[in-house]
């Protein structure tokens, strides 16, 4: 809003506005990232203008709905966790006994950790307390249907793709880092990927076995995976850039700047890519701890004169904005990009910066 020509306060779900905003505008092309929220509007402007088809559309609704997505996994002989889904209290407690526990409860349409929650195969659930977790998760479902499935443990893996005519050209693993259960938020990338390089190149065959299954063809590609011993479970996957600051993470990494790749693919255009060389880069998504206020934090100028590996250090409020426990994606106050000379040397780095950025924040 602030860097556009022209701003308008729409929801990105009212597909009919922002087409008369396209027609007016006359697009070359349409372009969202972060959230699943307007991958429905931007199917529906693009099809009624004729513009670059990010995938099929018939299958749209399974990369948004996870009960749908795991029968996809499940109907594509993918590897899949056990799962089940419920749009009532009665359907929720039969799913359990299918799935068991320890169980991830998580709302069928929704995004940015919103609304989930771990089962803990050690911990009694009476009765009001289940009901409570299930109205909760169902609350943020934009379909009114929650989806259960077995808690895999295993390493999370996630990452951006390019995807162009149907083919995976650019994909750049992540090293994933959540806080831990039962919220499960993601708090950071690095980069490069600390896997094997057969493990990656497994990683990009399954996910362009799962784009050829699902049709998308010109977009960016986020993902997320779990490495649970030898197999590989994608978890989600969306024809779009992800959050959580992993291009910025990949630009700074890589040099490629992968939002300016995914417009122009979004524009019918193929982007100059060559053969990246990824330097150790990562990015900690600050938080809160409880809910207050933010009172003070350490000087950012100061930070970075003392860090010269700080790409960026910024805070989304200001001291005496309002700050909620950093249970979602949502409640995020700011971020730190941070090179060094080695994967866990910049985790190292991230955690002292964290540390000494001396984040206040009082009660009310």
């Amino acid at each position: 809003h602030q860097y556009a020509d022209r701003a308008e306060f729409v929801s990105a779900t009212d597909k009919e506005k922002i087409l008369s905003l396209a027609q007016d505008e006359n697009i070359d092309a349409i372009f969202t990232m972060a959230s699943d929220i307007a991958l429905e509007t931007v199917s529906f402007v693009t099809g009624a203008l004729g513009l670059n088809k990010v995938m099929k559309s018939e299958h749209l609704e399974t990369i948004y709905t996870k009960h749908k997505f795991r029968q996809f996994m499940q109907d594509n002989c993918f590897n899949y966790p056990a799962y089940s889904f419920a749009s009532s209290f009665k359907e929720f407690k039969l799913a359990l006994s299918v799935v068991g526990f320890p169980a991830l409860l998580k709302p069928s349409a929704a995004s940015g950790s919103k609304g989930l929650y771990y089962l803990d195969d050690l911990k009694y659930y009476p009765h009001h307390e289940l009901e409570k977790l299930f109205s909760t998760a169902q609350s943020y479902s934009r379909n009114g249907i929650v989806c259960l499935e077995q808690f895999i443990e295993g390493r999370d893996i996630s990452g951006d793709a390019l995807i162009i005519d149907g083919l995976v050209v650019f994909c750049e693993i992540t090293n994933k880092y959540l806080t831990p259960q039962p919220e499960f938020v993601p708090i950071g990338h690095s980069v490069p990927s600390t896997l094997r390089d057969s493990k990656k190149n497994e990683i990009i065959s399954l996910l362009q076995k799962a784009v050829r299954a699902l049709g998308i063809k010109n977009c960016g590609l986020n993902f997320d995976i779990i490495l649970a011993g030898d197999l590989l479970y994608i978890i989600e996957m969306s024809p779009r850039l992800g959050g959580n600051c992993i291009q910025n993470v990949i630009k700074h990494g890589t040099g490629l700047d992968l939002v300016e790749a995914a417009l122009l693919v979004a524009m019918g255009e193929k982007p100059g890519l060559k053969e990246y060389v990824t330097s150790p880069t990562g990015v900690r998504i600050l938080g809160g701890g409880h809910d207050g206020v933010l009172i003070s934090h350490a000087s950012l100028s100061e930070l970075k004169r003392k860090y010269p590996g700080i790409m960026e250090l910024q805070f989304d409020i200001m001291p005496g904005a309002a700050v909620k426990r950093f249970t979602q994606g949502a409640y995020r106050i700011g971020h730190v990009v941070c090179k060094a000379d080695s994967v866990s040397a910049l985790e190292n780095e991230l955690n002292t910066i964290e540390e000494e950025l001396e984040i206040t924040i009082e009660g009310v």
